[in-house]
């Protein structure tokens, strides 16, 4: 048997549940939801009777679905972030942390028994990823440990760490790019996740536009619009747009990038806009130029369509939107004298001075809270978010793996400069440049908005390391070690009994 054979090979059916197993299994739900009743009271759940109903019937679906056809679950679980998305709890435990953690982490959780124990594969096959697998858990001992001598508050501990552990869905779903149909696939349920999140976003505009009249309140409006999504749905349509050839494709792909374009502008927030566009023209250095040409195409048809949609939809607003919008842009090349700024400015030299100099190897894990005086509010602010990423990272678990995490995001856009696509291969070169001009536009907005602290920058960092291992993988030059993409030869199930 060939190692790819060996890989995707079918599960045997008579290892699944049948009439009687299935009840079993059934009766066991019923029993650990009433389990889950009486524990839900003493826990720090916003509707615990509900919640903990939903947990097992969510568990045992996820638990079907990873063993029986994880291919399903794969593409459930990448549009299940957008609950965490678009409705996170403030504060306490709610409907969307019980929904994605049954359907993600559970899921990835059986995912990684079901192909370490009892299938035996190998996990680590590039160097990459065991420089991921060695961050998740390094990060996760040290902050733990930090945590608990700083004593951080157990709810916000579990929640940072567990959308921490997101980063673990980068291994399934680069199994499941084996061929150019499946990468394609992945992308386009990107797009619809980008697409409804925009949507949400775009729906609301009208109170969050209110809520941003002054400058301190746009941290307030930016709240579940996930701008970085925005962006990277604007820059992934213009890199499809760029590299097409048939005309129905260059019309989806040019509607995308003016709803990408639409939904980064109406945030009205900085970093996400002006990297955006630096990302369009970082993308279109690494293209031919033949195809770059085109996306200037679509820019300006994304000018044009979100000046109409302005004015069809928000013709009250259009005003304060441009004056609001161009005093922020301006405010880039004045930021002396931007309170925004001075706010993290502040935030990040307390962290520096007063927390990390305290504890550069453990940092303060995890859940715990620091203070500071924020020049915006005139107030001392206690919150446990760091809105400069970087400085984030050696806060929460220490310089050590603050630049062992720096390492994982860049190692993929390094491997490139020894193993990447030719130049005459179309496809790889369109996926290369898009996701590396993501990267390195989220790496500039990573300065002043922590890309950590929200589930959906980490999902589109999972994608986009999926995505350059396919490259590099498809290319036919991998490094020492790795595995290449399975022969189109190897036949394939997508329908109940795949693995």
């Amino acid at each position: 048997m060939t190692s790819a054979e060996h890989a995707f090979r079918r599960i045997d059916e008579g290892s699944l549940p049948g009439g009687m197993g299935s009840a079993v299994i059934a009766l066991v739900t019923i029993l650990l939801m009433g389990l889950f009743v009486y524990l839900s009271q003493m826990l720090p759940l916003n509707e615990p009777i509900a919640l903990a109903l939903i947990l097992p019937a969510i568990g045992a679906l996820t638990l079907y679905l990873v063993w029986h056809n994880e291919r399903i679950w794969v593409y459930l679980a990448l549009m299940a972030h957008l609950l965490m998305m678009i409705d996170q709890a403030d504060s306490g435990v709610g409907l969307p942390e019980v929904a994605f953690g049954s359907l993600v982490l559970m899921g990835l959780a059986i995912w990684f028994i079901k192909e370490v124990l009892v299938h035996r594969r190998r996990i680590v096959l590039t160097g990459f990823d065991l420089l991921l697998l060695m961050f998740i858990i390094g990060s996760s001992i040290v902050s733990l440990i930090a945590s608990q001598l700083n004593d951080g508050d157990l709810v916000n501990y579990l929640k940072e760490w567990m959308s921490m552990l997101d980063l673990l869905f980068y291994f399934p779903l680069r199994k499941h790019m084996e061929r150019r149909e499946d990468v394609v696939m992945i992308l386009v349920a990107f797009a619809l996740l980008s697409l409804a999140n925009g949507t949400y976003a775009f729906l609301n505009y009208k109170q969050r536009i209110a809520e941003a009249v002054y400058q301190w309140q746009v941290g307030h409006s930016r709240s579940n619009v996930n701008e970085t999504t925005s962006m990277g749905l604007m820059i992934m349509c213009a890199t499809v747009f760029a590299a097409s050839r048939t005309l129905r494709i260059s019309v989806l792909a040019m509607m995308g990038v003016a709803a990408g374009a639409l939904f980064v502008v109406i945030s009205l927030s900085r970093g996400p806009i002006v990297s955006g566009i630096c990302g369009i023209f970082l993308m279109m250095a690494l293209i031919p130029f033949r195809q770059s040409r085109r996306v200037l195409v679509a820019l300006v048809f994304a000018l044009a369509v979100g000046a109409v949609v302005g004015y069809i939809f928000f013709a009250q607003y259009i005003d304060m939107l441009s004056s609001a919008l161009a005093e922020r842009l301006i405010s880039v090349a004045s930021a002396g004298s931007d309170f925004s700024i001075k706010s993290r400015v502040t935030e990040s030299k307390v962290l520096l001075e007063q927390y990390i100099a305290t504890s550069p190897l453990l940092g303060t894990g995890y859940g715990v809270f620091f203070r500071f005086f924020d020049p915006i509010t005139a107030t001392t602010t206690e919150t446990t978010f760091v809105h400069n990423g970087y400085i984030w990272s050696m806060f929460k678990f220490g310089i050590p793996m603050a630049l062992l995490l720096l390492g994982v995001i860049l190692y993929p856009v390094g491997r490139l400069l020894l193993v990447g696509p030719r130049r005459n291969d179309r496809f790889n070169r369109a996926l290369m440049a898009g996701t590396v001009a993501y990267i390195i536009a989220s790496l500039v907005v990573h300065m002043t908005s922590n890309l950590f602290g929200q589930i959906s920058t980490i999902l589109n960092f999972t994608i986009c390391w999926g995505v350059l291992d396919y490259v590099v993988r498809s290319s036919g030059r991998t490094l020492p070690g790795s595995v290449p993409v399975p022969d189109v030869t190897v036949p394939r199930r997508i329908g109940p009994g795949a693995p």
